[in-house]
């Protein structure tokens, strides 16, 4: 896939976007206003300067979403309930928030994990395991991490960055891995 198509259907999506940031979501019988925070684009120097501190890579179709789409996001929170929603970090949140899950997951964080962002209404970290690589190299799985729940029961949520920003954009912001 070309880097370029990375990141296609956030350009669908805003896009499709009324005012202020707003989509019109529908889920099931529901029909809710959904709001979005964008950020302006990292550099490439701040996500090689942060893979040093943090001591690992951050997978590549994710560094292509900081520098060319938003350094950091809020998707899907709905103006009604701001404690929905999915949050994506900043670089400049990166080591406060992988330090954050260590000590909220104590013995179930692994070195290999990287937290990304979480999902609001759950207070549960998104998270790369690196030991999982994609056959091209380019990112790796992403999890939901579960306090509750030993590693091997957490639930996947994609083979890569760029196939779960899509598939969530299709769902219209739903935890389709959940779906049966």
């Amino acid at each position: 896939m070309n880097k370029k198509d990375y990141f296609r259907s956030i350009s669908v999506l805003r896009e499709s976007f009324l005012r202020n940031n707003q989509l019109r979501v529908q889920h099931s019988h529901r029909i809710w206003m959904a709001s979005f925070v964008w950020a302006d684009p990292s550099s490439v120097e701040l996500i090689k300067d942060i893979e040093k501190q943090l001591g690992m890579k951050i997978p590549e179709d994710l560094s292509v979403f900081l520098t060319t789409v938003s350094n950091g996001a809020i998707l899907y929170r709905n103006i009604e309930d701001a404690m929905t929603g999915y949050s994506l970090y900043s670089i400049d949140e990166y080591l406060e928030k992988q330090e954050r899950w260590r000590r909220s997951l104590g013995e179930l964080w692994l070195p290999q994990f990287l937290a990304i962002g979480e999902i609001t209404s759950e207070n549960r970290p998104i998270l790369f395991d690196s030991s999982t690589p994609t056959k091209d190299g380019t990112s790796c799985k992403l999890m939901e991490g579960n306090p509750y729940d030993p590693v091997k029961y957490w639930l996947k949520l994609s083979d890569s960055f760029h196939e779960w920003i899509d598939h969530l954009v299709s769902a219209q912001g739903a935890q389709y891995w959940l779906w049966h």
